[in-house]
C-alpha cells in the first residue's frame, strides 16, 4: 500500500494532467468557435442578401401596372419560398 504522500504526488500529476488536456481541448473548440462564427456569418450576409432581392423583387410587383404584375407574382413567390427554405435550413443547423 503506497503511503499518502506518494498517493497524493501520482494524484496531482494525473489531475494536472487531466487539466492540460481539457485546456488544450478548449483551445480546440476556441478555434472550432471561430470557424463556426465565421461560416454562420457568412451564411447570415447570404440570408441578407437574399432578404434583400427578396424586397427588391417585391418593389417591382409593386410598381408594376396590372397586366405585367401577375408574371411578377410568380418570381416574387419563388424567391419567397427560397429564402424561407434557405432561412429555415440555416436555423435547424445552429
Amino acid at each position: 500500500m503506497p503511503n499518502k504522500d506518494a498517493y497524493i504526488a501520482r494524484m496531482k500529476i494525473q489531475l494536472d494532467e487531466l487539466n492540460a488536456g481539457l485546456d488544450k481541448l478548449e483551445g480546440r473548440i476556441h478555434v472550432a468557435e471561430v470557424k463556426i462564427m465565421t461560416t454562420y456569418e457568412s451564411e447570415m450576409s447570404a440570408l441578407r442578401l437574399q432578404l434583400q432581392k427578396a424586397h427588391l423583387r417585391l418593389d417591382e410587383v409593386r410598381t408594376s401596372g396590372e397586366n405585367t404584375w401577375g408574371n411578377l407574382k410568380t418570381e416574387m413567390e419563388k424567391a419567397r419560398d427560397a429564402l424561407v427554405y434557405a432561412f429555415h435550413d440555416f436555423q435547424s443547423r445552429i
